[in-house]
This record gives C-alpha cells, sequence and structure tokens, in this order.
C-alpha cells in the first residue's frame, strides 16, 4: 500500500468501524421501530363512531334568528347516546341540550330537550312500550317517566330528584310551535352526568 500514510490508514479504519457500528445500532433500532410502527398503526386506526342522541332540529327559513329559541337551538351541543341512556323518541329533533343543578339532589344533570310532530299521547305510549319498569305520572297536561318504579311527577318538585326521567308536554309549547310548525309535544329528558 504504497502512498498510503498513518494518518490515511486510520482514517480508513476508522471510518469502517463506525460504519459497522452504525449498521449494529441499526439492527438493535429495528425491533424499536417496528413497535413504533405498530402502535403507531393501532393509534392511527379510527376511533368507534359515536352517536349523536337525535338530530338537532334546523332553523326554519324566515324564523327570527335573534330569538330565545334559536339561541337556545345554536348552544345546544347535542350529547352521545351512550352518554343518555334513555331512547330518543323516534323521529324528534333537539332544540336544547344543557347541563344543569339538579333543584332537589344538586347533581349535575344533562338535559336535552326535543320537538315531535306526533301527539304526546302517541309519545307517551311509545315511551311506556319502550321503559320497561318506569313508572308513569300525569299532572297539569304534562305526563313524567320515573326509573326504576320511581315517580318523576313535572308538578311536584320533591319528585324531581329522579333521573333519569322523561317529561312530555303538548299545551306549553314553549314558542317551539310558532317556529316549527306542526310541532305537539315537547320532550324532556335528565340524566346523570358521569
Amino acid at each position: 500500500m504504497a502512498g498510503l500514510t498513518y494518518s490515511k490508514a486510520t482514517a480508513i479504519l476508522t471510518g469502517r468501524r463506525q460504519r459497522r457500528r452504525s449498521v449494529a445500532r441499526g439492527f438493535l433500532l429495528l425491533p424499536n421501530v417496528a413497535l413504533i410502527l405498530a402502535i403507531g398503526a393501532q393509534l392511527a386506526e379510527p376511533a368507534a363512531a359515536t352517536q349523536a342522541y337525535a338530530p338537532k332540529a334546523e332553523l326554519p327559513a324566515g324564523a327570527d334568528a335573534n330569538s330565545m329559541i334559536a339561541a337556545m337551538l345554536s348552544n345546544a351541543s347535542v350529547p352521545e347516546t351512550d352518554a343518555v341512556g334513555v331512547p330518543a323518541y323516534p323521529g324528534a329533533r333537539v332544540v336544547q341540550a344543557m347541563n344543569v343543578q339538579n333543584p332537589v339532589t344538586r347533581a349535575q344533570t344533562g338535559t336535552v330537550r326535543l320537538i315531535s310532530n306526533d301527539s304526546p299521547e302517541a309519545v307517551a305510549a311509545w315511551y311506556e312500550e319502550n321503559l320497561t319498569g318506569w313508572r308513569r305520572s300525569e299532572a297539569m297536561g304534562m305526563i313524567g317517566f320515573g326509573e326504576g318504579g320511581r315517580e318523576f311527577n313535572p308538578m311536584r318538585p320533591d319528585t324531581w330528584g329522579v333521573v333519569p326521567s322523561v317529561k312530555i308536554e303538548g299545551d306549553d309549547l314553549y314558542e317551539y310551535g310558532q317556529v316549527w310548525l306542526g310541532v305537539q309535544a315537547v320532550i324532556e329528558i335528565s340524566y346523570a352526568l358521569d
């Protein structure tokens, strides 16, 4: 190896050692890279789709966008079906959703208000059929259902602590009938927040 100086030979040998170390490190890193890619692939999988409790009502064309109902509708964040735990009446639309403090238990409670073009009696009959073990109460044109045989009477504040509960009204439509023509029932669902 004519013309090979000590410093050149050292540089060549050092470069070879460094390449060998890099290759060895690469082999050591391969299992870690594979593990990271596998975890990343699992994280990238889409989460199970959550389902909205019921469709949100749309403000009809020509309705007052500055009305109280329009404000309630725009602020309504529709909860997921699993969070509510009470079935939504078929075809009902959400007009209000909020978290409130239960006046009896002082616990935070979720409330969803829906509207339906069906009569209060038809809505109540559906809930009576679909809420096994719930107790039905009636007062002043309102119908209430309390879970587990407990009474929920919309006119008796001492029963308002029953959660979950369903309240159906047909007489006082909170101006919903003026905004959405054909509305006959307002359904209010109260449920415990986790």
